[in-house]
């Protein structure tokens, strides 16, 4: 979803040929998004447990679970500036397939 509203219409852009303004857009959002996502990133990191302990803290569910958990949850959310990258990069591929001329240019980094 958020790569269909920072970069609404890359085919557009793919079919008018003008390279330039594709890589200037794309790389303007992915900067503007990971700037976002990164400083909430960290947060989420910070306040993992905080988080898991007040959602399962309680009953069967100890301490030593709590903990596996915050860190379960901190390992996982070191994955969403990635994954907004690759969203963005997707909407990318997938107009640049619908302009196999700018396809040749190879926006795409292999991970």
């Amino acid at each position: 979803m958020q790569s269909t509203i920072v970069l609404s219409n890359p085919s557009e852009i793919s079919a008018e040929r003008d390279r330039g303004r594709l890589r200037q857009g794309v790389t303007k959002y992915v900067l503007v998004s990971l700037a976002l996502v990164i400083p909430l990133t960290v947060g989420l990191i910070s306040f993992s447990d905080p988080i898991a302990d007040v959602l399962f803290n309680r009953g069967a569910f100890g301490e030593a679970d709590t903990k596996a958990v915050a860190v379960v949850r901190a390992c996982s959310v070191l994955q969403l500036p990635v994954a907004t990258a690759l969203a963005i990069a997707t909407r990318l591929v997938a107009s640049l397939r619908a302009s196999p001329v700018c396809y040749s240019d190879g926006y795409v980094v292999p991970v």
